[in-house]
């Protein structure tokens, strides 16, 4: 643009498209609220006339439309330089808002990382004047006490590689560190992984490398939870009941409306599936088990014609999944192995859990199995 004084501006709202081969104003592009194409400026639609070009560059720029939204581009940008925008009061509170869910969450892995220290449970705490526990454990007496069969945790142990050869050197020489002697240990215990329990060259056989009475005990609820992830996989119709009752959770956790009913309806609430710990599959199961006929009165009431057309389209393909004849089956046998599965694991976490106590739990829940039998129907 040439001013009377010979000057020449450079037009910045004018934008070329490379695409579409055709000049545009910017700032109209960005304000201009006419949805009618009829009406619209070729230079919010895309200008391609060159042979016009001169005289239809200088009309838009000094018509009222272009001088208005230029405007209200320039005001945009002087507030977004200066950080005065509508929005930037609510970008503070959403920063806000996150610096306070990081800080707890920040608080909360202290906590647990304090508890772990001090072999303290996640649940209850005594922090008064006259608690015995207020400060750190001291690891080396706990180093020293007698010899009793029992768990402490002595610390974490910051790993370097991910290989069994570097975990096992890891754990020696952290066990050298505390003046614990090797030779003197008798059994070890991990979870299944190849890495850590491997028979030629996982961390158990390492360790019997230095140690040949180093018995290796796997851990007994991670091998009794892949029991249960490899015997319902290895069984299509398995596979698929326990994905009929995750989409039982999944279809009323996904609205709130959806999880009233259930509350009224049925009373409780159902659970989501949890590989990790099997018996998070038994709490699943347990509420469909007993309430089913709530469940399904439930799952009706969200099939009415009032309900919006998603509700209803997923409450009838729901209804035709759980009321069909292999889930009922499965519904009844999963039942009963899962009730057993969640009982032993929450034996096996009993504070002093020995195999003494084990076989006199098994020979009591066997007495109480054969007199619930005789007492039947």
């Amino acid at each position: 643009m040439k001013l009377p004084s010979g000057e020449q501006i450079l037009r910045k709202w004018m934008v070329y498209s490379h695409e579409k081969k055709s000049l545009f104003c910017f700032c109209c592009k960005l304000f201009d609220k006419n949805d009618n194409l009829t009406t619209k400026s070729s230079f919010i639609t895309g200008f391609n006339s060159w042979w016009k070009l001169n005289p239809k560059v200088s009309d838009h720029e000094n018509s009222e439309l272009h001088i208005i939204n230029l405007e209200k581009w320039k005001t945009l940008e002087a507030r977004l330089l200066q950080n005065k925008t509508i929005d930037a009061a609510h970008q503070d509170v959403m920063e806000r808002e996150k610096k306070k869910w990081r800080d707890i969450l920040h608080r909360l892995l202290h906590i647990t990382l304090f508890l772990a220290k001090q072999n303290l449970p996640i649940r209850g705490h005594r922090e008064d004047f006259v608690s015995e526990n207020r400060g750190d454990a001291v690891k080396q007496e706990l180093i020293c006490e007698n010899v009793e069969v029992k768990e402490l945790f002595l610390g974490f142990i910051p790993l370097s590689g991910k290989k069994a050869d570097s975990i096992t050197q890891e754990i020696v020489q952290s066990l050298e560190k505390d003046g614990l002697d090797l030779k003197l240990c008798r059994s070890q215990g991990y979870d299944n992984a190849t890495t850590m329990s491997g028979i030629h060259t996982g961390v158990q056989t390492r360790i019997k490398e230095f140690n040949p009475k180093e018995i290796f005990v796997p851990c007994a609820n991670h091998s009794l939870n892949l029991c249960g992830v490899h015997a319902f996989g290895s069984v299509s119709v398995c596979v698929t009941f326990f994905g009929t009752l995750e989409s039982v959770y999944t279809f009323f956790s996904c609205s709130t409306h959806r999880w009233e009913v259930l509350k009224e309806t049925v009373g409780v609430t159902v659970k989501r599936l949890n590989d990790t710990r099997w018996s998070a599959h038994h709490d699943a199961v347990k509420p469909i088990f007993k309430h089913f006929e709530k469940l399904v009165k439930a799952v009706e009431k969200l099939c009415d014609a009032s309900k919006n057309l998603d509700t209803r389209g997923a409450a009838e393909v729901l209804m035709t999944n759980i009321c069909n004849f292999n889930f009922l089956c499965f519904l009844l046998l999963w039942y009963h192995i899962l009730l057993e599965v969640n009982h032993a694991q929450k034996h096996l976490q009993i504070e002093g859990i020995s195999l003494e106590k084990c076989c006199e739990a098994e020979k009591l829940e066997d007495l109480f199995s054969r007199e619930s039998r005789s007492s039947g129907p």
